[in-house]
């Protein structure tokens, strides 16, 4: 709600308003009823009247409809006259940006540190590492375990150990540029892939000579939409489009 226009919603929100209807023949009588207690300056007789009239609201504009109509106008004409609609952008782009920036791998969990929504640790669980990622709206108290569900969701799991290798490096993305040498480790999309050979520039595929896949992230699919996908359910992850 705007402080300079106080009737309307408008950027923060959307105002609600009434669908009109007309004055009918049955509203006559009591339409001039309440004429005449005006008039007389008997406001108390004429608000028992009106208020008589079926769905009097919806026939009849006063002073607090016009306000909001004036109030909405006015911000929708300063919001995209001014400079209004630009730094209302630029504040939604730096409250998202502010978002995207909590999507993060903290590291292995560490029950002293503090967590917040988005952020993602590294559990071990019985010898298996899993990922976490905090859902919860708010300040996460410290302590608490990624097994809670109430604050935190599994994200993916360590895959099955294979044999020990030799001087296996793990170098992150794979780089044109780079020089890979034997069981060197690297990811591309959601694969990771070690090297069977010395090479350069030769990206990493299903079949080729140069490389053999290790491991593959299981994929899981967040919804983007304007309301709650059907069947969700606390915890779950999706991200609202906000027009």
């Amino acid at each position: 709600m705007s402080a300079i226009h106080p009737h309307s919603n408008f950027p923060d929100g959307l105002d609600s308003w009434e669908e009109f209807k007309d004055v009918v023949a049955t509203d006559a009588i009591l339409l001039s009823q309440y004429q005449q207690y005006v008039l007389a300056g008997d406001m108390e007789n004429a608000q028992y009247i009106y208020q008589q009239i079926p769905e009097a609201n919806k026939k009849f504009i006063g002073a607090l409809v016009m306000n909001q109509f004036a109030d909405a106008i006015m911000s929708v004409e300063e919001f995209y006259g001014d400079s209004g609609f630009e730094t209302y952008t630029q504040t939604k782009q730096a409250e998202w940006q502010a978002i995207i920036d909590q999507f993060s791998y903290i590291g292995i969990y560490n029950a002293t540190t503090q967590y917040y929504k988005n952020n993602i640790v590294l559990y071990n669980i019985n010898g298996q590492n899993y990922l976490y990622i905090n859902i919860y709206n708010g300040t996460t108290p410290l302590g608490t375990a990624p097994t809670n569900p109430s604050y935190w969701r599994i994200v993916t799991i360590q895959g099955q150990q294979g044999e020990a290798g030799s001087s296996t490096t793990f170098y992150f993305n794979w780089d044109s540029a780079t020089e890979y040498h034997t069981n060197n480790v690297v990811a591309i999309g959601s694969s990771l892939y070690v090297a069977l050979q010395d090479n350069v520039n030769n990206i990493p595929y299903v079949g080729s000579e140069y490389w053999e896949r290790i491991f593959t992230t299981p994929q899981k699919h967040y919804p983007v939409q304007e309301t709650q996908p059907e069947g969700a359910v606390s915890g779950d992850l999706w991200f609202r489009i906000i027009q």
